[in-house]
Formats: C-alpha cells, structure tokens, sequence
C-alpha cells in the first residue's frame, strides 16, 4: 500500500488488494481484468477525488472500488500516450453512489484508445467523458449491470477538424430490475471522422430491465464522415428497450432567428455548438467542473 487516508487506500496491485480485501476480487471482478493500481474507497460524504492525486499518471490499468454504501465523485483527467492503451475499471457496490467525469487533456497526441468497464452491484453509477484531445481517439465502454443496479453515462464532444473519434459501447443487464442510460452527442467538424458502435445485451433471466442508448451527430462542416451502428439483443421479454442514432445540421430557422437578433453567423453556429450538448452538463455533481472544462462563447454583436 501506498497511500492510504480514512476514506482512501491505494494498493500496487490486485494481488496486493486481494490479501486485504479477497472477496471483492472473487465476487466483483473477472479474471480479465488487471491492474497495476487498485484505488478502494470508504465514504459516505460524497467526497471529491482527483485520481491523479493518488494514482500514478504513469499507471495503465486502474481499478477503482466504491464501497458499499459510499457516496463519492471521481474527478479523471487522463491524457492518452501516443498508441497507447489505458483501462478504467469502476466497481459500485450495494447502496453506493459514484459520480464520475472524464476529461480527455491528451493535447493533440497522435493517437491513443480507452477502455472504460463500469460495473455496479446494486449501486449507482452516473459518468460524463467529455472531450477529444487527441487526433485519433478509440473509446471502449463496457456497462456491467447486477442485482437492482442503475448506470446513467453520457459522453460529450466537439470532434476538430481532421480528427478521428470512433466509440464501442456495450450495455449488459445481467440481473433482473437494473436501468441503463447511455447517450452520446457529438459535434463533427470539417474532415472529422466519428464511428460508434453500440451493443445492448440482456440475459435470460434480466426481466423489468429498462435500457435507453442514443448516438446523436451535429455537422458542422463538408467531408465528414460518420458510421452508426446500434444493435440490440434481448433474451427477456419483459422489458424496456430503447435505441437509436440520429443525424442531423443546423436548420435555416435557427440561423436565421440568430440573426435577427444581432448574432454574429460566426457566433451564432458556435453557440449552437456548444448548445447541442451542453445538456449533458446539467447533473450537479458536474456543476463545478462545467466552467473549467467547458468553453463559454463570448456572444459577438453584428450591427451591419
């Protein structure tokens, strides 16, 4: 152990946390998973905690363990090595609370890929990823669910010229009585290429399942290139199922109202921009992040 406070303890490794905490791994983990970090984390005030400040940045493979009947908010800024591969494993157990928000501060690395599995047994799990640093970014997101479990996640970005964001996405309900809620919106830009993927699975015996998955693109510019590919497979049939893509531009009606008012063309399609997923911020355990990560347009008068 490394580090350790009332609430936090960081452990070396998941053979260092198995000796102290042995039935975690063998009830909430997969032999799949690995880790070179293991974060476990003990508190019930809602606590904010950047994981940069105990974890290693160098760290490739991080698992992270909310305790039962915690309550915390996970700050994670991650910056992505060029061709390198990062993985986040997020456990909430039974009557925990984990708020998460993702932040890509890769600074244009030519290429790097993410894989998030979040995992919540009977505990809830609310995750913003927002950004597109780097100029091919992969994200891998796994949604595990068990026993009466609740995982909202929404991801966020304004996707630059010439950049490449392609997102896997998968929602498994394992267990009866769990929700689901994932949405992604994005802004593709001039030459920007943005794939997603995204596969719901619901076992056999996952009845009262409720599963929302939604893939929505804004264009902004010429060239862009975009595949979306929502699929769905259910093996219960009392359940709530709904998914979808949508594609779309700005309409003449909302430029034009824009105008009307003295906003600059230039103003008025960055602020829909911006517009387009700013509802994704408005979960209050984001609230203070907004302004840090979150460029607010500065609003230009045309008077001619």
């Amino acid at each position: 152990m490394s580090k350790e406070d009332l609430s936090i303890s960081v452990f070396a490794s998941l053979k260092d946390f198995a000796q102290k905490h042995g039935d975690y791994v063998t009830k909430y983990l997969t032999p799949k998973i690995t880790a070179d970090c293991v974060l476990f984390i003990q508190d019930e005030s809602k606590k904010i905690v950047a994981c940069d400040e105990y974890v290693d940045t160098s760290k490739k493979n991080i698992v992270i363990i909310v305790a039962p009947q915690s309550n915390v908010v996970l700050y994670d800024a991650y910056a992505l090595q060029n061709n390198k591969k990062r993985t986040i494993t997020i456990v909430a157990l039974k009557d925990s609370e984990c708020y998460v928000l993702h932040h890509d501060c890769s600074d244009n690395a030519v290429g790097g890929s993410l894989l998030i599995n979040y995992r919540a047994f009977n505990g809830l799990i609310e995750s913003l990823l927002y950004g597109c640093s780097a100029k091919a970014l992969k994200q891998e997101i796994i949604l595990d669910l068990f026993e009466g479990s609740n995982i909202d996640l929404f991801v966020g970005a304004i996707v630059s010229s010439d950049k490449k964001y392609v997102i896997s996405a998968q929602q498994n309900h394992h267990h009866p009585k769990t929700m689901s809620n994932f949405v992604v919106k994005r802004v593709a830009k001039e030459s920007s290429v943005l794939g997603y993927s995204g596969h719901v699975f619901v076992a056999q015996g996952a009845q009262d399942a409720l599963v929302d998955q939604k893939d929505a693109t804004l264009i902004v510019g010429q060239n862009v290139q975009i595949l979306s590919q929502p699929t769905l497979e259910a093996l219960h049939k009392d359940i709530s199922c709904f998914h979808g893509s949508s594609i779309g531009t700005f309409s003449e009606q909302e430029l034009f109202y824009m105008k009307n008012r003295g906003i600059a063309p230039s103003n008025a399609k960055e602020m829909l921009e911006q517009g387009f997923i700013a509802n994704l911020f408005n979960y209050t355990p984001f609230a203070a992040f907004i302004q840090q990560f979150f460029n607010k347009t500065t609003i230009t008068i045309d008077n001619d």
